[in-house]
């Protein structure tokens, strides 16, 4: 038997190109018998036996149907798995302006959202929410967004200058089709600084009390400019007589006659000028207590839409009169009141008049969330309605 390792070089020889004839005399000369060398050589130069299987054309047509079935098998496979797979995923984050705000105040921040996997356009459900360490929603409101491969937006959440101080949280969930996303971020809500109202200039007043000058202010500085003839300066003039300016021309009489003089009477004191102040206002709100109708009459007495809308609404919550909501001009403001008046009477009827429909759901939530009734099918988002069930069976 001719060794293993002969026949792999006399291979590899061969493979290299060297002739038989040179092999032999080579290996010959190493003394390998000449026997052993022929019948390597023999092995290695036998032609190899190939196995050939000859099919029918009738099999040969079916194995191609067969091979076209599993493609196409194929291919619907692959897409149903595209049509199962996500249209576009959402990258969601959400950084806060500014985190420290005043209770009463609104709450700036942005949120960035990247689309992945998409290029159209698509609209996502944006809801952000007010948490408080207790995980209770405090207040929230929803918009919507179109979003193609990116968008940026600037957003705000008006924060009850009910909520006392503390640490909250902002969360902001995404909606998109079945796909959901959310993030949140920490905020501390400090004291409001209470609100002075600023102080009305006071006019200058240039009066000299006599009625027998023209008064004015000529560059800040009061002018007096006589008043020739006048009626009423003790001087019977050329152009008086008793029938004109029985003052300064008297009748004789034997009152007169005596020689004592008449005492002009004595004119009125001006008014003084009337402020509008925080300080105003909180005492129109206590009227409002005992004296609705002047406390009322007082507020539509204010220089400015600013002071009356704010007297309105404190006056609306001191007597627990909703009408005066409806007085106030500023829609925000009005929607505020309203938002406030149905904790205040604990009717929950009353957020029916707040037009902008975030702040109507915000107005029901806070409802639910202060007194436990379950007015939940009343919020139109249906995202909200959801959180809003959770309150109640919380």
């Amino acid at each position: 038997m001719v060794q293993k390792a002969l026949l792999s070089y006399i291979k590899e020889q061969l493979g290299k190109g060297f002739a038989p004839d040179a092999i032999r005399d080579h290996l010959l000369q190493y003394n390998y018998p000449a026997n052993v060398v022929e019948e390597a050589l023999r092995e290695n130069m036998q032609p190899s036996v190939r196995h050939e299987i000859h099919f029918s054309k009738g099999v040969i047509v079916t194995l191609l149907v067969l091979a076209l079935g599993a493609g196409l098998f194929g291919l619907s496979l692959f897409f149903i798995s595209q049509d199962k797979s996500p249209a576009h995923l959402l990258d969601l984050k959400a950084d806060l302006i500014q985190n420290r705000v005043a209770s009463g105040g609104t709450l700036p921040f942005t949120v960035e959202l990247s689309s992945l996997g998409s290029s159209t356009r698509y609209d996502v459900a944006l809801s952000y929410y007010i948490i408080d360490d207790a995980d209770h929603i405090v207040t929230s409101e929803t918009e919507t967004v179109a979003v193609e491969t990116r968008a940026s937006v600037r957003a705000e959440v008006d924060l009850p200058d009910t909520i006392p101080p503390g640490t909250y949280s902002l969360r902001v969930n995404a909606r998109y089709g079945d796909q959901r996303a959310t993030a949140s971020q920490q905020f501390t809500l400090e004291k409001a600084v209470e609100k002075t109202l600023p102080q009305q200039p006071e006019p200058v007043l240039c009066d000299d009390q006599n009625s027998c000058t023209t008064d004015s202010v000529v560059n800040g500085q009061c002018t007096f400019t006589p008043i020739a003839p006048c009626c009423g300066n003790d001087i019977c003039e050329e152009s008086e007589s008793s029938d004109t300016c029985t003052q300064d021309c008297p009748v004789s009489t034997p009152e007169a006659d005596t020689g004592e003089p008449v005492s002009p009477e004595a004119p009125a004191a001006p008014e003084t000028p009337r402020t509008s102040s925080s300080e105003e206002i909180d005492a129109i709100a206590q009227k409002a207590r005992t004296d609705i109708v002047q406390a009322e009459n007082e507020c539509q007495a204010l220089d400015t839409a600013y002071f009356r809308d704010l007297c309105y609404g404190e006056i609306a919550v001191a007597s627990k009169t909703v009408r005066f909501c409806t007085r106030i001009e500023n829609e925000r403001e009005k929607d505020n009141c309203h938002i406030e008046m149905a904790q205040v009477l604990k009717n929950s009827r009353i957020c029916e008049s707040i037009g902008t429909e975030s702040r109507r759901d915000s107005c029901y939530i806070n409802y639910v969330s202060q007194t436990g009734e379950d007015d939940c099918d009343k919020v139109a988002n249906n995202f909200l309605q959801a959180s809003c069930q959770s309150l109640v069976r919380s």
